[in-house]
Formats: C-alpha cells, structure tokens, sequence
C-alpha cells in the first residue's frame, strides 16, 4: 500500500489487530503515531499538503504501576557502573516520600 492511500480506517484496523493480539494501549499507541509520523514527514518534505492521519484518537496510556523494592534498587546499584549509581541515586533526592538511608543502608 502506498502511504497516500492510508487512511483513518487503516489505523483503527492497525488498532484492532495489535488488540486482538493481546498488546498493551501503550504499544498501540506508539505504533499508531509511527504511521502518522511517516505522513508528517512527507508533508514537511512537500510529498503530502496535509497530515489526514492527524486528530486520529489513539489508546490512552497505561499508566506503570511497579514500584522497584529496595532489595531490588540495592541489586541495581551494587551491578552498575559508577555513572548509572550517580543516576540512580539522583533519583532517589527527586522521588517525594522515599527515606534514602533505608535504601542505600539497609
């Protein structure tokens, strides 16, 4: 299919196969926004006049709920190097709620 010929009903077809085959909002979502970037693309490249993938409403975003345990944030430190450890511990100062010294110490 040439890209000038998709068109809105394709990507509710994309979205309805990618959910039939069990995957997640998020995955569907960044699949979708691939396609509509590829038409984005050719009209900043004067192939196309307009996007008429644009405003095409994708799945919301699953919100992550996993919260990494402090035996596992411990594991990641002591198997990093020392670089990923700064970033790591950055993280902890921005994190609201997190008690450092029971994570690095214990």
């Amino acid at each position: 299919m040439r890209v000038g010929d998709l068109r809105k009903a394709h990507l509710s077809k994309i979205k309805k196969v990618l959910k039939k085959k069990g995957r997640s909002p998020s995955t569907i979502r960044s699949t979708i926004a691939t396609v509509q970037a590829v038409v984005g693309y050719g009209v900043r490249q004067e192939y196309f006049d307009s996007n008429w993938l644009a405003g095409y409403k994708k799945p919301r975003r699953r919100r992550r709920t996993r919260v990494v345990t402090p035996r596992e944030f411990r594991a990641l430190m002591q198997h990093s190097d020392r670089n990923f450890k700064c970033f790591l511990i950055a993280l902890l100062y921005l994190i609201p709620g997190i008690h450092t010294h029971d994570v690095l110490l214990t």
